[in-house]
């Protein structure tokens, strides 16, 4: 029904059908049907296809006709192609709204619960055209020499034929709806005097693929691509019947990263090309190009049938060890891409992989012993944006480029490291969005990856409102010696990060560091006998009162469990705070307990390993210099929770003292004392009042000898203080 008020608003069709429904004297529906029929005639498209549950029941007048109307009195033609994208981000939040029955938690305020739809399931505009123009307009723009009509970059009409673009989660299509845009441009240079509706349906038919696991997302991603091949063109244009391709073989159904054995894993094949020796292959092969040449309506429906044949074939050869995994495994909806998209891999593989993956979900166990099986280098960590990302490479051709939006955890996290690794030396873009999608608990980055090209740079950038600032090209030398993808930053900073990690060793050469327990259901608000300390009551050279704590009984039965606190030791907030104003920045703080005191899993314990004097490690803990350097360079300019344990104690740098060098004595010998000094300032909440200009003065003074410890130039400090 949108399909027919769309085609009739943007003049695709000229009658009025909606209205004519409407004021048919017979039933709604019938007429309703007729028009499908109709529809199914002039542009063949999947949406109309006779279905025997359709034909099989009624739907009383009193239902249909208020929806008919309702649409009828869009304007669609003030309205975006994409604007389909809106619907189903609709449906899934009538999904989700419906779920309150089965007790899901939704929320109740609608604009907010739009947003949050549109965070997670719509990808802003500008990162959608920068993945698709850093992955299919540079192969549509790549120089290939070509001995006839020279289209973009050299290539012919059909060179452009051959380039296969995958979204393996597209959604409604917001991406394959963007690549179409630059495949129409390249077509219509190759060959400025082919007819534009046929230059249409051959990127329909031979360059766009999708995947997804939600069927309503595939037939919306289709109407959308139909759409888009019919916008701007007139009904009296368009000649003819079965006027678009069917988008069967395209847009699959189906869960990109659940597949059985490849095709080339099965040892008999293993000397021979595949897609010329396998008789299955070459039949499903055979079978695509018969369905793709055909618009007979009954020659289609059987071509697909024995498709489907062919393929249950294949995939009973190649699915059998899902059974070690999965109790049913075809309720897991799996795909075998080689399988569905044959005449892809037959010519190596997908030129580009692009699109927004899901990621963060809960994932069952089953799922969770799959992956970790079958992909090697996600390092144990089954977020789906890391397998998202290895089973896009695995799909590209031997040149193809992957462009995907994904957690920016991915650049700094120790469960995203196995990642980095494999990624880094063919990484030419990364891109930090920041928070990109409003209400969506994670930050995002742009990830470019090109398989076919080893290059010694990466280019970063940041971006604002949709402006990109701070672009550099960083070596990617850099990236693996702070074991970080770096991006964002100036070269200045880069160059400062650089300095300092280079000063010495690291902190884990002198402490280790070990969180307090989770043990927040045993603690008491009154009567308790043992303090106990949260994050919150940790400051810089500060501990605050305990305001909860343990019974003695209860403390008694935990000794084993909470005995390597009740020593001295350095205390350190293990959420790290983070600040927006006047900009972004962190706060480590950290402070000196003398008691031993015991405190929960967002607190960590510093241990001296050393004959390092506490205080002096406290001094560079809570200095602007030591946050400033960990905030880029171990926390990718993060904005989310960040954690400081030993992961991260492992990449700080420390500057080591020789003790036998007069200046580096005095210097360190002065901090000692300037942290003695805080500490006792700080040593109750009167003292921390009365002497707060001191405490700024003292601040300051140990902050101006940290950057001498860590020999910055005055040039550097403005750059470090943001004064640049």
């Amino acid at each position: 029904m949108i399909f027919i008020d769309v085609c009739h608003d943007k003049r695709i069709i000229g009658p009025n059908a909606h209205d004519s429904i409407l004021y048919t004297k017979k039933q709604v529906y019938d007429e309703l049907k007729k028009w499908f029929v109709t529809m199914d005639d002039r542009f063949n498209t999947d949406l109309f296809e006779s279905d025997k549950y359709i034909n099989g029941f009624e739907i009383s007048n009193e239902v249909l006709a208020p929806i008919v109307s309702e649409l009828a009195s869009v304007d669609f033609s003030r309205l975006p192609v994409n604007i389909i994208g809106d619907v189903y981000e609709d449906y899934l939040g009538e999904m989700l709204r419906g779920g309150k029955k089965q007790g899901i938690k939704v929320r109740e305020d609608k604009a907010r619960f739009k947003r949050k739809s549109q965070g997670i399931y719509y990808t802003p505009e500008y990162i959608v055209d920068y993945i698709v123009t850093n992955t299919v307009g540079e192969i549509l723009t790549s120089p290939r020499p070509s001995p006839n009509k020279l289209g973009e970059g050299g290539l012919t009409f059909d060179d452009i034929k051959k380039i296969k673009v995958l979204d393996p989660a597209c959604g409604s299509g917001s991406f394959l709806i963007n690549a179409f845009d630059k495949f129409h441009a390249a077509y219509k240079k190759a060959a400025p005097d082919k007819k534009d509706f046929d230059i249409k349906r051959t990127i329909l038919q031979h360059n766009l693929y999708g995947v997804d696991l939600d069927q309503r997302a595939v037939e919306i991603c289709k109407l959308n691509l139909m759409l888009k091949a019919l916008d701007k063109h007139k009904w009296d244009e368009l000649k003819g019947r079965k006027l678009l391709p069917s988008l069967h073989l395209n847009i699959r159904h189906g869960n990109s990263l659940i597949s059985g054995k490849s095709l080339t894993d099965q040892e008999q094949l293993n000397m021979f090309n595949v897609y010329e020796a396998d008789k299955d292959v070459l039949n499903i092969l055979k079978l695509h190009k018969q369905f793709y040449k055909t618009s007979d309506d009954d020659k289609k429906h059987l071509l697909w049938e024995a498709i489907k044949k062919g393929e249950e074939i294949l995939n009973r050869r190649l699915n059998g060890n899902l059974a070690d995994y999965f109790s049913k495994p075809d309720e897991q909806h799996p795909l075998n891409f080689e399988v569905a998209f044959p005449e892809v891999f037959s010519q190596g593989g997908f030129d580009a992989v692009i699109g927004n993956p899901p990621y963060g979900a809960e994932l069952k166990d089953d799922f969770k012993n799959f992956v970790l099986k079958k992909y090697e280098h996600i390092g144990g960590n089954t977020n789906t944006g890391n397998i998202f990302i290895e089973k896009g490479v695995s799909l590209l051709s031997d040149d193809g480029k992957l462009g995907l939006i994904v957690p920016k955890s991915i650049c700094y996290s120790d469960a995203w490291l196995s990642m980095r690794n494999y990624l880094v030396s063919n990484l030419s873009a990364l891109i930090d969005v920041s928070k990109a999608f409003d209400e969506v608990l994670l930050e995002q980055v742009i990830l470019i990856y090109n398989k076919s090209i080893l290059s010694n740079k990466v280019f970063t950038a940041k971006t604002i409102n949709g402006d990109f600032v701070n672009n550099a090209l960083v070596e990617k030398k850099v990236y693996i010696n702070f074991d970080c993808y770096l991006t964002g930053l100036t070269n200045q900073e880069i160059n400062i990060g650089v300095k300092i990690k280079n000063i010495g060793e690291t902190f884990n050469k002198f402490c280790s560091i070990k969180r307090g327990q989770d043990i927040q259901s045993k603690i008491v608000n009154e009567k308790w006998d043992i303090p106990i300390y949260r994050c919150k009551s940790i400051g810089r050279y500060v501990l605050k009162e305990a305001v909860e704590g343990l019974t003695k009984g209860v403390y008694d039965k935990l000794t084993e469990q909470i005995s390597y606190m009740s020593v001295p030791k350095i205390i350190i907030q293990n959420i790290i705070a983070h600040v927006t104003k006047p900009k972004e920045h962190i706060i480590i703080m950290a402070t000196l307990d003398k008691k031993g005191i015991i405190s929960l899993g967002s607190v960590g314990n510093i241990y001296v390993t050393t004959k390092t004097i506490p205080e002096y490690l406290i001094g560079l803990l809570n200095s602007k210099l030591i946050s400033w350097y960990a905030y880029r360079f171990i926390y990718g300019n993060a904005i989310r929770t960040m954690r400081f344990d030993n992961y991260h104690l492992n990449r700080l740098p420390l500057r080591n003292i020789d003790l036998k060098n007069t200046n580096d004595k005095a210097m360190h010998d002065q901090l000692v004392s300037l942290v003695k000094e805080m500490l006792a300032l700080n040593k109750s909440p009167e003292l921390r009042e009365n002497n707060h200009i001191k405490i700024a003065a003292v601040d300051h003074e140990i902050d101006q000898l940290v950057y001498r410890l860590y020999g910055l130039s005055e040039a550097e400090i403005k750059v470090v203080e943001g004064n640049n």
